[in-house]
């Protein structure tokens, strides 16, 4: 099994503290989630750093020309 840790906190905070992340990720695109999730289940059944870097290159590429991008990029230029 492959996992992350974002932060690790005391037991006193752990609900609070899921909350704030869960937030986070619920503000972001859909598609950009899900995407990420794809490519790094997909890179780890890559055979080698070379390929990975491709799938990852060819994804990143892709994610630039959808619609929630291209809007969250506008959003962020136009602070």
């Amino acid at each position: 099994a492959y996992g992350l840790i974002n932060k690790a906190v005391s037991m006193d905070t752990l609900e609070a503290e899921t909350m704030m992340l869960a937030k986070k990720v619920a503000s972001k695109s859909n598609y950009a989630i899900r995407l990420g999730k794809d490519v790094f289940y997909k890179q780890l059944q890559c055979d080698d750093l070379k390929d990975a870097y491709e799938l990852t290159t060819e994804r990143i590429a892709s994610n630039f020309q959808h619609d929630d991008t291209k809007r969250m990029i506008a959003k962020f230029v136009n602070k």
